[in-house]
């Protein structure tokens, strides 16, 4: 399917579903027709390691797409997320963090 993102009127920007868990839509993956840009999206904040390998494979190999420049971006954050990051608590304070967690 095809999905039109406005980040502002009156510009309006393609993007392609190209993987789908049709079962129950737990995942999407959301490409741009240049393969510039990728999102691997989750209903839950965090995401099983081995599905998160397989969608990526699966961007190369079948969308051949290039994952330069991809990062994983934590939905839930832990002090170790944080300091992985280089970011400091005034910048993801403790209150953000998920308690169950750290």
């Amino acid at each position: 399917g095809e999905w039109k993102v406005s980040p502002m009127w009156p510009i309006k920007m393609p993007y392609k579903i190209i993987e789908l868990d049709e079962k129950d839509y737990s995942y999407c993956v959301i490409g741009y027709p240049s393969r510039s840009y990728a999102w691997i999206l989750g209903r839950k904040p965090v995401m099983d390691d081995s599905l998160y390998n397989s969608l990526t494979k699966k961007l190369v190999e079948k969308h051949q797409y290039s994952l330069d420049g991809m990062r994983k971006v934590p939905q839930k954050w832990t002090r170790e997320e944080r300091e992985k990051r280089g970011l400091t608590a005034a910048e993801i304070p403790d209150s953000l963090l998920d308690k169950d967690l750290n």
